[in-house]
């Protein structure tokens, strides 16, 4: 049984991820957005903003340091939430990683197909899930086609597809724009600097839109001022502040208990 959410006058909000894909905490906020919107039939724009986390540091003149005692923490809450959301995550001991080429091939994807496209969705999740779950450096490029291609169904090696009229093009073409199209390099540095105006500093970070935006609105960075959640365990709030019930981080495993 579907949950059908009602917005007071019809408004529809949106719901902006900023996000890194070489941050777990990142999967788990998508993967909470996932699970209301598209499981539970919640009624929102959920835009994904790729941004590159190391480029937002130096933007904000945050200099994250990974101190022993914290490194233990860490390891312990990714663990133990991913559990609770039903994935089974460990920190890769290649952590951190650099993650520049993959948050331009995302970034592509949003400006050729759109940002809430079913393809971003599924190589995002699959990213996620090879690096933080089967422990894969998808650094290496052989190792990002093979999640890429293999994982998606939507992207071939070299040649491009027709998918409901729309083409995609073929992952080499992808990796080629993401490493010299200086459009691509240019759009990933304007939406991380535009993170930092917004007063976003880590990821994830949501930015809710009370009202709802058009697509071109989202795109060319909408005048009005978003409420800035930071984390993944902020979602109680940010229901609070649209009138929703908030059923928990992982809504599914609630709702099977009922």
């Amino acid at each position: 049984m579907s949950i059908q959410i009602e917005n007071n006058n019809n408004l529809i909000p949106t719901i902006e991820l900023y996000f890194d894909i070489g941050s777990p905490f990142s999967f788990f906020a998508f993967d909470i957005l996932f699970k209301y919107k598209y499981h539970l039939n919640y009624n929102f724009n959920y835009i994904l903003k790729p941004i590159y986390l190391g480029g937002l540091f130096k933007e904000v003149d945050n200099s994250f340091k990974l101190v022993p005692i914290r490194a233990n923490y860490l390891n312990i809450d990714v663990v133990r939430t991913s559990n609770h959301l039903g994935y089974n995550f460990q920190i890769p001991s290649f952590f951190p990683i650099n993650s520049l080429l993959i948050q331009r091939l995302i970034t592509i994807l949003t400006l050729i197909t759109d940002q809430n496209s079913l393809l971003t969705f599924k190589l995002c999740k699959a990213l996620w899930l090879a690096l933080w779950e089967r422990g894969l450096d998808i650094t290496q490029l052989e190792i990002l086609e093979q999640i890429s291609v293999n994982e998606t169904a939507l992207l071939k090696k070299s040649e491009k597809v027709i998918d409901c009229g729309r083409e995609i093009p073929s992952f080499e073409y992808l990796v080629d724009r993401a490493k010299t199209d200086i459009e691509i390099k240019n759009k990933l540095t304007q939406v991380t600097k535009h993170a930092a105006t917004l007063g976003i500093f880590g990821v994830p970070t949501l930015a809710l839109y009370k009202q709802s935006q058009s697509q071109s609105q989202s795109q060319s960075q909408s005048q009005s001022q978003p409420l800035i959640y930071f984390g993944s365990d902020r979602f109680h709030l940010l229901f609070e502040e649209i009138g929703w019930n908030w059923l928990g981080m992982n809504p599914l495993k609630q709702k099977s208990k009922l």
